[in-house]
C-alpha cells in the first residue's frame, strides 16, 4: 500500500508541476478571453494558484517519501490540492478546445523542452534516491546518452534530417517580383534555381548581403524570369551559424515545377479562397472540383490562432501550396486572424511582402489589395491595450485614395468586404470604389458563399464572398470533451470568358454551392 501511495504521489507531483507551465506557455490564447471579460489579471491569479498548489504537493511528497508522520490537517490539504490538480488539468484542456486542438498541440510542442525539464526534475529528485543502485546506474547512463546525442548529433549534422515541410508558394508581391516561399523542418539556407535567356540563376534568400538562416525561406525573383518557366527550390542545412561563417550540412532539392505565370489574356480562371481555418484536407478536396486556375486569391483567415511559426508554415505556406500546386501565382490578403498571435507579428517579412496593401497588375486586370486588419475596434475587450488599427487604416486609406485611374479592369480584394470596422473609414473606402471604377469586390470573413449586386452612392459593383469553413455540425459545449465537431468547406472560383463572369463553388463532397453568371 505504501508503494502504491508513493507512486500515486509521484504522478500527482508531475501533474501539479506541469499544470502552471501548460497554462502559461501553451494555452494563454484561450484564457485571454476570460482575462479581459472577468477581470484584468485573472490568468496570472490562476497561474499563482497553480504554482502554490504545485509547491505544496512537492513538499508533501518529499515528506512522504521520507516516511514522515504528517498531521491530519496536512492530509486533508493534499486531498484538496489533488482535486485542484485534476481541475486545473481539465480546465486547461477545456480552454484549449476554444483555441482548437491543433493550436493546443502546437503550443505544447513549442513549450515541450520547458515542460519536460520542469516535470523531469521533480521525478529525478524525488524518485532517484529511492531506487536501487543498479537502477540508478541504468537511469544515469540513459540520461547521459540522451544528453550526449542532443549535443553531438546536431554538431555532426545528423539530426534532425533536413526535409521540406511544404512545397513552394509563389506570391505576386505587386513590386514586379515574385516571392517564392517554402519551409523546412529546421534552419537552412534557401535558394531557387532556374534558367532565363540562356543563363543559369541561383538566387538565395538574403538579408543585406548575408544568406538567411531560417526554417521559412522567401526568395525574391523578377516576374519576367519566372513567367512560363521551370524552377526548383533548394535548402542547405545550417548546422552552426557564427559571426564568421559556420558549418553547413546536406542540401535537399525539390522537384522541377513548371510555372504558368501571367497568360496575358482577358480569359482567366481565378480561385477565390478564404477562411480555411486549419482545414487543409477539406481545402484540397473542395478545390479538386474546380477548374485548374491561372491565379489564386488567398483571402485571409487560414488558421484560428497564429501560435508560432508552425501555423504560418502549415496553414499559410502549406495551404497556399496546396491551392496553387506551386505552378500558378497567388495574391495574399491578410485576414483578421493573421493579425493575432506570435506567428502573425512578422508575417509580412516571412512571406517576402513589402506591405499588406498593394496593387498587382496581371494582364487586363488590376488587383487592388486592401488590408481590413482587425475585426473589432481598438477598445474591444479581447485586445484591450494592444491595438492601434484605426491609425493604420487611416494611412492605408490615404494610399487607396491616391491611386490613379487606369484603363484596366479593377478588382478590389479585402478579407472583410466592408473594409473597416470603423464606420467613418468604411464609408470612405466604399466611396473610393467609384474613383478607381472598381468592378468587383472579393473577400471572405462571413463564412457564407454569396454574390451580390451592390450600389454605393449610385455606383454599382459586384460583391463576391467566398464560403470558407462552414458552421459546426452538431452541438459543441466549451467543456464537453466527448462531442465530435464536424466542419465543412466551400471553395469558389471566378472565370472570365467572352465578356461574362462565371461564379462557381463546391463543398468538399463536390456539391455545387453557387453557379451564377454576370456580365463583365
Amino acid at each position: 500500500m505504501k508503494t502504491t501511495k508513493k507512486i500515486l504521489l509521484l504522478i500527482l507531483t508531475v501533474a501539479a508541476v506541469a499544470m502552471p507551465f501548460i497554462n502559461f506557455f501553451s494555452l494563454r490564447d484561450g484564457y485571454v478571453f476570460i482575462d479581459n471579460s472577468v477581470f484584468n489579471g485573472f490568468c496570472y491569479a490562476l497561474l499563482g494558484l497553480m504554482l502554490v498548489n504545485a509547491l505544496y504537493i512537492i513538499i508533501y511528497t518529499v515528506l512522504n517519501l521520507k516516511d514522515k508522520e504528517l498531521p491530519r490537517a496536512t492530509n486533508i490539504l493534499i486531498i484538496i490540492c489533488s482535486v485542484l490538480t485534476l481541475f486545473f488539468g481539465y480546465l486547461n484542456y477545456a480552454m484549449a478546445t476554444i483555441v482548437t486542438m491543433e493550436a493546443m498541440f502546437l503550443s505544447l510542442y513549442i513549450s515541450a523542452p520547458v515542460i519536460a525539464l520542469m516535470v523531469g526534475l521533480p521525478l529525478i529528485l524525488l524518485a532517484f534516491p529511492k531506487l536501487k543502485a543498479r537502477a540508478r546506474t541504468v537511469i544515469a547512463a540513459v540520461i547521459l546518452l540522451i544528453v550526449g546525442l542532443l549535443v553531438v548529433a546536431p554538431l555532426a549534422g545528423f539530426w534532425p534530417t533536413l526535409r521540406f515541410e511544404t512545397a513552394p508558394l509563389v506570391l505576386d508581391t505587386g513590386t514586379g517580383n515574385y516571392s517564392v516561399v517554402w519551409a523546412t523542418n529546421c534552419d537552412a539556407q534557401g535558394y531557387v534555381t532556374y534558367n532565363y535567356n540562356g543563363d543559369e540563376y541561383k538566387v538565395y534568400s538574403t538579408d543585406t548581403g548575408r544568406k538567411k538562416t531560417s526554417d521559412i525561406h522567401a526568395v525574391s525573383i523578377p516576374r519576367e524570369h519566372l513567367e512560363n518557366n521551370d524552377y526548383s527550390v533548394h535548402s542547405t542545412r545550417v548546422i552552426d551559424d557564427l559571426a564568421y561563417g559556420g558549418k553547413l550540412g546536406k542540401t535537399i532539392d525539390s522537384e522541377v515545377y513548371s510555372f504558368k505565370g501571367d497568360r496575358g489574356s482577358a480569359d482567366i480562371n481565378i480561385y477565390t479562397l478564404s477562411d480555411w481555418h486549419n482545414q487543409l484536407e477539406l481545402l484540397e478536396k473542395s478545390t479538386s472540383y474546380l477548374d485548374k486556375p491561372d491565379l489564386v486569391l488567398m483571402l485571409g483567415d487560414f488558421a484560428d490562432f497564429y501560435v508560432g511559426r508552425q501555423q504560418v508554415i502549415r496553414n499559410i505556406i502549406g495551404g497556399g501550396a496546396i491551392a496553387t500546386k506551386s505552378v500558378v501565382p497567388a495574391i495574399f490578403v491578410r485576414g483578421n486572424h493573421e493579425v493575432r498571435g506570435q506567428g502573425g507579428r512578422n508575417l509580412k517579412d516571412l512571406l517576402g511582402l513589402e506591405s499588406y496593401y498593394y496593387q498587382v497588375e496581371r494582364g487586363s486586370y488590376m488587383f487592388n489589395v486592401i488590408d481590413s486588419a482587425e475585426a473589432h475596434e481598438d477598445d474591444y475587450w479581447e485586445h484591450l491595450g494592444f491595438d492601434d488599427y484605426k491609425a493604420y487604416l487611416e494611412k492605408e486609406l490615404l494610399w487607396f485614395q491616391s491611386l490613379a485611374p487606369n484603363m484596366l479592369y479593377n478588382i478590389v480584394l479585402a478579407h472583410d468586404t466592408d473594409f473597416s470596422v470603423f464606420e467613418d473609414l468604411e464609408e470612405a473606402y466604399k466611396n473610393q470604389l467609384a474613383s478607381i471604377d472598381a468592378k468587383i469586390v472579393i473577400g471572405g470573413h462571413t463564412h457564407f458563399l454569396d454574390l451580390k449586386d451592390e450600389v454605393n452612392n449610385g455606383f454599382g459593383y459586384y460583391r463576391f464572398m467566398d464560403g470558407g469553413t462552414g458552421t459546426l455540425v452538431g452541438k459543441k459545449a466549451i467543456c464537453d470533451v466527448f462531442t465530435k465537431t464536424v466542419r465543412t468547406y466551400k471553395a469558389s472560383q471566378m472565370t472570365f470568358e467572352n465578356n461574362k463572369i462565371y461564379f462557381k463553388g463546391y463543398d468538399e463532397n463536390g456539391k455545387l454551392a453557387i453557379d451564377e453568371v454576370r456580365d463583365k
